[in-house]
């Protein structure tokens, strides 16, 4: 029975290693599909911990930040300074901030949509990490002002076709005048 009783117990462990091993490539395949995606978005993605260390930047944010860096790793320092401030906030104070409109320096044309997340474990009161999204909106934006030009100039269009109406409407007595003169100017009445 003693020995009965060991190999239940040694079988029991084994069970319980095997189902800890079928959890953590279940979580590490979970992990790698989440690091896809956030990788393979269009919008720049940086997860920043509480030591201000980049845990994760994706392709979109080491090509917005990390621009003539050799490896192409992103670090904190290379975020704009108004950005990095924003970022320090949201640890400190562990409340997000609403998306905002950010236009970089260094590219003055170009707008960006800004969105920063805490990220707080369970149980905690202080965010781990932050979530920074920066979503460019300059090619919306000249889409936008694009649309608002020509709304502009077919109402402009519209005006000047009602304008040249009217002033066709004004003209016709005078030119029906001008036609009967010529015929009746010898006529006595």
């Amino acid at each position: 029975n003693g020995e009965l009783e060991l190999v239940f117990h040694l079988l029991e462990e084994l069970g319980l290693a095997v189902k800890n091993i079928w959890l953590h490539s279940q979580l590490a395949a979970n992990h790698e599909m989440m690091a896809d995606v956030l990788r393979e978005l269009s919008s720049a993605c940086v997860v920043v911990s509480r030591d201000l260390a980049i845990l994760h930047a994706n392709k979109a944010a080491r090509l917005m930040y990390a621009r003539g860096k050799r490896g192409g790793e992103l670090e904190f320092s290379d975020l704009p300074q108004a950005l990095g401030g924003k970022v320090h906030q949201v640890l400190q104070t562990g409340s997000g901030i609403a998306t905002f409109k950010h236009q970089p320096a260094e590219t003055p044309g170009a707008s960006h949509s800004v969105t920063i997340i805490p990220l707080t474990r369970a149980g905690a009161t202080t965010p781990a990490s932050v979530l920074l999204m920066v979503e460019d909106q300059t090619q919306s934006e000249q889409l936008r002002k694009l649309e608002i030009e020509a709304a502009n100039l077919r109402l402009v269009k519209d005006m000047a076709d009602r304008i040249a109406h009217e002033v066709g409407n004004a003209m016709v007595p005078l030119s029906t005048h001008q036609q009967l003169l010529g015929e009746k100017f010898r006529d006595a009445e």
